[in-house]
């Protein structure tokens, strides 16, 4: 098939990201109001304010998030939805924008520090 080094050599890359996207200014929210009903349900407990690491769990910004981290959105996946799923719509895009069918490639390698599914 191919002659580069070792008789292989990468010739396409492709990648897929799940279709929710939430803006970093959402994700403060929902962490705000998260942070609203952990407080309540400890008021209703009779526990204590949040301690400070407690409320630094729930504490970000789009501002600080582009600042530290870089980016200014995150995506989500679906229901049922895990990172195989992802890899093979990467592999499809990859198919179609190559004109390639899948008896061209001799193999495919998929990398992610995310399990398949988070909670299974």
């Amino acid at each position: 098939m191919s002659s580069g080094m070792h008789g292989m050599r990468l010739e396409a890359i492709s990648a897929y990201a799940p279709e929710q996207v939430w803006s970093n200014a959402r994700v403060a929210a929902r962490l705000r109001l998260e942070r609203m009903r952990v407080r309540s349900r400890n008021a209703a407990a009779g526990k204590g304010p949040l301690l400070g690491e407690e409320e630094k769990l729930f504490q970000t910004s789009d501002r600080w998030v582009r600042r530290f981290i870089g980016f200014s959105e995150r995506r989500f996946t679906g229901e049922n939805e895990g990172t195989v799923d992802l890899a093979t719509r990467a592999a499809r895009l990859l198919f179609e924008r190559n004109g390639r069918s899948r008896s061209d490639i001799d193999a495919i390698i998929v990398a992610s520090v995310t399990p398949s599914y988070l909670y299974s």
